[in-house]
């Protein structure tokens, strides 16, 4: 039995159950599970990764049309491994984790990135922060492809859905959610469920599609998403039920559409934005590189078959439904990076409770 499986950290919890039993480690010849100590119920283990979804038929096509995007991705079709929107990600991660976790704040804290996506990034992280323990969730099978012969000892995975997570209630200090609430069936489910497994005075860092009437008039940021979801609209919104070989293709041919805009109006402007957040751009960048992050990016675009736009009051009024939270910042800068003052960018603060 491998010695995260054994240790198991968080006391996953069982779904079957309703959350009232606890997952244990045992083996099964060779094969690794976990079994519920009430109901009895096994979630396979896969790689070291706790499976909740091995048996739900019913997996939102949204999720598996991510998965296959993280698929082609592993095969070279995107962005080289340790990328993510043509930013590394150990200075992705250092720039939106170090805030929180910057010194002896992040010692013995507990990081979920919900919708992790690929393992490395959130390997970056637990490497930067060795102190802090990280947990990863996504819905993909993604996460029981291992990137390198080892990861650091403050990282696990854990396949579920956003809506129902196998942790306990007041178990994390900091949530990470970037870009993935605006895509799920069920937001205020998933919402909810974020905040029921944060510890009073948690914080959490919030990324959601940003609706363009909330930035700035002529910034760039707005001419950026304003061409991105003119892009989505192009396709009328129903890309996502062509599969993901079609979407690749549209990808393509609404770069090729864009490209003289793009060349002229966004690649300049993106070279110097990217030569601000240091460390994160590959120098030089090669039209290649540049081609895939392109792509990459309207493939996100166009994949989803939800693409929720929030304004700021949706997110306060969201806010308002779970007692103690507050947004305590929302970033509206004209500029896309540093990334926590890009446009979208929540933070949010739940209040300690007071001693009673």
């Amino acid at each position: 039995m491998s010695s995260k499986m054994h240790r198991n950290p968080w006391r996953l919890l069982c779904l079957a159950c309703q959350s009232k039993g606890t997952l244990r480690p045992i083996m099964t010849g060779e094969t690794e599970a976990l079994s519920c100590d009430l109901c009895e119920c096994r979630i396979p283990v896969v790689e070291g990764v706790p499976d909740f979804l091995a048996e739900l038929e019913d997996i939102a096509p949204t999720a598996r049309v991510f998965e296959r995007q993280w698929a082609l991705a592993a095969r070279g079709w995107f962005e080289t491994e340790g990328v993510t929107y043509n930013l590394q990600d150990e200075a992705l991660m250092r720039k939106t984790l170090g805030p929180f976790l910057d010194g002896p704040e992040g010692r013995g804290k507990t990081v979920l990135d919900a919708g992790c996506g690929k393992r490395s990034k959130l390997a970056a992280a637990a490497r930067l922060f060795p102190e802090t323990e990280f947990i990863g969730v996504d819905t993909g099978t993604q996460l029981f492809r291992r990137v390198g012969d080892s990861e650091p000892d403050n990282l696990r995975f854990v396949r579920a859905n956003i809506e129902e997570l196998p942790l306990p209630s007041h178990s994390i200090d900091l949530v990470i959610c970037h870009g993935v609430l605006h895509h799920l069936s069920r937001q205020e489910e998933g919402f909810a469920e974020l905040t029921r497994v944060c510890r009073d005075g948690a914080a959490m860092s919030l990324w959601l599609y940003p609706h363009t009437r909330d930035l700035p008039p002529g910034s760039f940021a707005r001419r950026c998403f304003t061409t991105y979801y003119l892009a989505r609209r192009m396709w009328g919104g129903q890309a996502w039920r062509l599969g993901p070989w079609p979407c690749f293709a549209l990808s393509c041919l609404t770069i090729a559409l864009l490209a003289p805009w793009l060349l002229i109006e966004i690649s300049p402007r993106m070279h110097r934005e990217l030569a601000r957040f240091e460390g994160a751009a590959h120098r030089p960048r090669s039209l290649t590189q540049r081609l895939r992050s392109a792509v990459f990016a309207q493939f996100d675009n166009l994949i989803p078959e939800i693409q929720t736009r929030y304004r700021v009051e949706d997110v306060q009024s969201l806010v308002a439904t779970r007692p103690g939270w507050e947004v305590v910042s929302y970033r509206d800068s004209p500029d896309l990076f540093p990334t926590l003052a890009a446009a979208g960018f929540f933070i949010l603060r739940h209040h300690a409770t007071s001693p009673t």
